[in-house]
């Protein structure tokens, strides 16, 4: 869930990424089932192409491929990718990767890339019905690949920020790594597929589903480590009990225990107890979960603090603050907010 960093005169919570801006029409070439390639009469848009793609290549040979179903969205993920690359490069200290340096141009693929169909039949020397599985298999681990790639690709700059700091900085490098080569790797392996289609190779289709589920482990066990690494720093400094403003040392306060990335607070009051909220900590540093309330509207039908009661979950936020007191000391505020019709907070609790 994506929750900004602030409330009142903040960003809406609800705030999505921009779509990356289409570049302007650029020359294409329209290439047949032979390899020849010829230019395109009128809009590419209009093309009827099998699929569109983009080569990468380092010293003029071919290291991976960008595809996409039409020339806009080609043209976006290739954009996307660049970027990506050129921040890495920025932030991490880094060379710009050289298949990044020298993009084809966009291709308008008009042979149909035709999956091993048991061609000279199950069973015989030549047959393919293992390449066909084999490729399908793979297929399915490179468009998984693909959505972890999403899923980390948009969080480059929390990372770049949380390798600056030392208790993060080895994790965070980590993974920056990790989520490069994967980039890299998807691109690599989508040519690699390519090729065990063309010629019909259960043993190549086979190592590019291993990779990517090798990366794909990869990768989330990078994201894991720094999310625990990060967990710990938030932990050192926020974890611990508040209590709740104005109710005294004895009166009601609230646990905040941080496991990893997960974060628990627990309400108190003498021997009882509810969890008020669960979240996790994101790369940005927000703490966003949700929290179990009473309905806006209607009764609750016993007195549990539980959904079978009548309770309901509603996105929240975990926040913490530093507050001025006498001597020039100050107190640690957490403050719990709820999303109802609009954002509010709960009575603060301090240490």
């Amino acid at each position: 869930m994506g929750v900004g960093t602030g409330v009142a005169g903040s960003a809406s919570v609800d705030d999505a990424p921009a779509k990356p801006a289409v570049a302007s029409i650029e020359p294409v070439v329209v290439e047949a089932c032979d390899g020849t390639r010829s230019a395109p009469a009128g809009d590419p848009g209009m093309l009827g192409c099998a699929r569109w793609h983009i080569v990468l290549r380092e010293g003029g040979v071919p290291k991976g491929l960008i595809v996409a179903d039409g020339y806009d969205a080609l043209i976006a993920e290739r954009e996307r990718q660049l970027a990506f690359a050129r921040e890495h490069a920025r932030f991490f200290d880094a060379p710009l990767d050289p298949r990044f340096a020298d993009p084809g141009p966009p291709v308008c693929s008009t042979c149909e890339l035709a999956a091993p169909q048991g061609r000279w039949g199950e069973g015989q020397v030549l047959g393919d019905g293992p390449a066909l599985r084999a490729v399908t298999a793979a297929q399915g681990e490179l468009t998984a690949l693909a959505s972890a790639i999403d899923e980390h690709l948009p969080r480059l700059r929390d990372v770049a920020r949380l390798a600056r700091e030392s208790t993060t900085s080895k994790a965070a490098k980590d993974h920056a790594k990790q989520l490069h080569q994967a980039v890299l790797e998807l691109a690599e392996l989508r040519l690699a597929l390519d090729d065990a289609v063309i010629l019909r190779s259960e043993k190549l289709a086979t190592d590019a589903g291993r990779s990517a589920r090798t990366r794909i482990d990869a990768l989330a066990a990078s994201s894991s480590a720094l999310a625990g690494a990060l967990g710990k720093l938030v932990a050192k400094a926020h974890g611990g009990s508040y209590a709740e403003e104005g109710a005294g040392a004895d009166g009601p306060h609230l646990e905040v225990v941080l496991d990893g990335a997960t974060v628990t607070a627990t309400y108190k009051v003498g021997g009882a107890k509810s969890t008020w909220f669960e979240g996790t900590v994101g790369l940005d540093g927000a703490i966003a979960g949700r929290s179990l309330l009473a309905p806006e509207s209607g009764q609750l039908s016993c007195k549990a603090h539980t959904v079978d009661c009548g309770y309901v979950y509603v996105d929240a936020m975990l926040r913490f603050s530093e507050r001025p007191v006498d001597g020039g000391k100050t107190q640690q505020v957490a403050e719990l907010w709820f999303r109802r019709a609009k954002w509010v907070m709960a009575k603060p609790f301090i240490r």
